[in-house]
């Protein structure tokens, strides 16, 4: 009995000891237990207090900020309480850097990583939120965190909580409640805490990796392993997470996001210059409902011009001429060629060609000015006010069931290449081939004395029309390459390579609907015969027919008069035009001269119809001086067609001026003698 008793008392012994020891070792070890922040700030100044003090409560022991303010910028230790400035550790990197955010944690990993046994990396619009933890470090010292190096906590976002300005003084965590997306299922982004004592490397600021950039061991906030996951978790989280208040309200987004240019509201040039606003805004109303009311506080504030009063209603339109740019194009860069010719502002929400009318690009565009469905596609924009001209038939019938169309013009804006550039070249081959960017590896071998191969990928415009113009037919997987051609009178026909099925069909039936011409095309196998035989060339060219040069001088005026926005006529007031009938018989100086003469009389601007070929170049000779004021058409027929333009002019150009004179080429008027048409 006694042995049994003395047992145990051993037994009971022992378990106290081991009880107090392990109370005293947990209680070394969390007394030991380092934890630190690493954080980037750039004007964060107002929130970085308070910041500051809530992780501090939360049981982080220090914090490191890697300060990219401005060197005349309020330093962020001013902001800092004394009792826990102590704690802060305030890295100087001003002015702008690559790569700062990621760079500044690996930096603070080289420095500091054997000083801690766990480090958070977040910024200063992030808040640790724990629900089932009094604070960071009960929450890590867990044994399910024994083998991990990385765990992931989900963000939590928050928006302007519906309001334009708050009460700035109460902690953002108080006083913005509304999570946006909370019921979101997708991909859920997250920030890391990674374990101390080893070196780690980001290669991203939503994750750490080895020093050999393999996978570390990544964990959720229940210890559960996460397979190479990346910046994203594999659900939601509520028991522990990271608050992400992206935004705040618009007032003070606004102060945070603008504040640094020169502090000056009042001046949207210098705005525009330094910031793209609309981004930054197109930003806010990803994650913040968009109201007429916040759109008006935006107006007020800053006077920016992608934000108009329509009908009494606020809206917001992208600044900036809409184009596919996926890959350097020669065809739908000509939109940004046509811009500039036309003295278009840069700034002017304006989509002007491409069969981009159901492409994201264009959600935000107000005005729509030669573009064509995709694909046969409806339009994601569908207020048929905001279309001035369409690139064809289909995509104005297309149009046709959302509203009265009756004022939208019918033009591929390509046709205009012959308006804004008249090359010099001559004739130089028999053929040329004109290759969409994706289609020259399967085309350059065709290259020859006779054949020139021309690649589209390009933005230089001019070299690509000069090009056309030295064939005397093309061939084209380009849309725009064939439009290109016609719009000089060179015959072009489509070539469908391989015969594979024609997915674009579509813009090129569309583009011939617009020319009310018959769409026809050509095989891999057509080509080679067209190529290896100049009879079968020649019943080809006999087979096609194209716009006259009359045809598409009228096309041209159609589409300047529908501008929906200012160019380079806008601004004319007395104008003068004359023309050049294909027999008349004058020398270029003396064009110059009458033009000079006309100028200095008081004409604004100089409309010149021009039927002879020989005169088709007399831009060249133009004074640089008048060269704007000065607008020549090349309509190359023996048939007199004065009455037609005339009347063309008149009925398509008369809102540009005040009053027009029409006059033959060797004869010259006093302005003031003039009549209105």
């Amino acid at each position: 009995m006694f042995q049994l008793n003395f047992i145990s008392f051993i037994i009971l012994f022992i378990n106290i000891i081991n009880v107090y020891s392990n109370y005293n070792n947990k209680n070394v070890s969390k007394k030991n237990f380092r934890t630190a922040i690493c954080a980037i700030a750039k004007m964060e100044n107002d929130y970085i207090n308070d910041w500051c003090r809530y992780h501090f409560n939360l049981g982080f022991d220090d914090i490191y900020i890697y300060d990219n303010n401005d060197e005349n910028y309020e330093p962020v230790e001013n902001r800092i309480d004394k009792d826990i400035i102590s704690q802060v550790h305030i890295i100087k990197v001003p002015g702008k850097r690559k790569d700062f955010q990621r760079n500044s944690y690996n930096s603070f990993i080289k420095e500091n990583y054997l000083k801690y046994d766990w480090c958070a990396f977040i910024d200063l619009d992030e808040f640790f939120v724990l629900k089932k933890w009094n604070n960071i470090k009960d929450f890590l010292l867990q044994e399910i965190f024994q083998n991990a190096e990385e765990i992931k906590f989900e963000w939590h976002l928050y928006g302007d909580n519906d309001e334009i300005k708050q009460d700035t003084t109460i902690p953002i965590y108080k006083r913005i409640t509304k999570e946006v997306f909370p019921e979101y299922r997708g991909g859920h982004l997250s920030k890391p805490i990674i374990k101390g004592k080893k070196k780690f490397y980001f290669g991203s600021h939503h994750y750490a990796r080895n020093i050999d950039k393999t996978y570390c061991t990544e964990v959720n906030i229940y210890g559960e392993y996460l397979n190479k996951t990346g910046r994203f978790v594999d659900k939601r989280y509520e028991d522990a997470y990271i608050a992400h208040y992206m935004t705040k309200t618009l007032d003070e987004f606004i102060n945070q996001k603008f504040k640094r240019i020169e502090h000056n509201y009042d001046n949207p040039t210098n705005l525009m210059s330094q910031e793209d606003p609309f981004k930054r805004f197109q930003y806010f109303f990803n994650i913040n409902q968009q109201t007429p009311e916040k759109l008006k506080y935006i107006k007020e504030k800053l006077n920016v011009d992608f934000i108009e009063l329509e009908d009494g209603e606020y809206k917001m339109y992208e600044p900036g001429i809409k184009y596919w740019h996926g890959k350097p194009n020669a065809g739908d860069y000509f939109a940004i060629y046509l811009a500039n010719k036309l003295k278009i502002n840069e700034r002017s929400s304006l989509a002007i060609m491409g069969n981009i009318l159901s492409v994201n690009l264009i959600k935000d565009t107000k005005y729509f000015w030669g573009c064509s469905s995709t694909n046969g596609k409806d339009p994601l924009i569908k207020d048929v006010n905001r279309y001035y001209a369409v690139g064809g038939n289909k995509t104005l019938n297309i149009l046709r069931k959302f509203g009265d169309i009756s004022n939208i013009v019918i033009c591929n804006p390509a046709l205009l290449a012959s308006f804004l550039y008249k090359p010099t070249v001559h004739k130089k081959y028999k053929i040329c081939i004109l290759s969409h960017w994706q289609d020259y590896e399967l085309l350059k071998d065709y290259a020859s004395n006779e054949i020139n191969i021309i690649h589209m990928q390009t933005t230089d415009i001019e070299l690509i029309l000069d090009k056309i113009n030295e064939c005397q037919f093309s061939i084209s997987t380009s849309l725009h390459g064939l439009v290109f051609s016609h719009s000089y009178g060179i015959k072009s026909i489509k070539l469908n390579l391989n015969d594979r099925k024609n997915k674009a069909a579509f813009k090129y039936e569309d583009y011939y609907s617009s020319i009310n011409k018959k769409f026809k095309q050509i095989n891999s196998e057509e080509l080679n015969m067209i190529i290896n035989s100049d009879e079968k060339l020649q019943q080809l060219k006999e087979s096609i027919s194209i716009p006259s040069s009359l045809e598409i001088v009228k096309k041209q005026l159609e589409y300047l008069g529908a501008s929906p926005v200012q160019i380079i006529f806008s601004n004319m007031e007395n104008i003068i035009c004359t023309f050049i009938e294909n027999n008349t018989i004058i020398e270029p100086e003396k064009i110059d001269e009458w033009i000079t003469y006309h100028i200095k009389a008081g004409f604004s601007d100089i409309f010149i119809f021009n039927s002879n070929e020989s005169l088709k170049n007399i831009e060249r000779n133009f004074d640089e001086q008048i060269k704007d004021k000065v607008h020549l058409f090349n309509v190359i027929t023996r048939r007199y067609i004065q009455n037609e333009l005339v009347s063309y002019f008149y009925r398509y150009l008369n809102r540009y001026f005040e009053s027009v004179t029409f006059v033959d080429i060797n004869k010259y008027i006093n302005f003031k003698y003039t009549l209105n048409y």
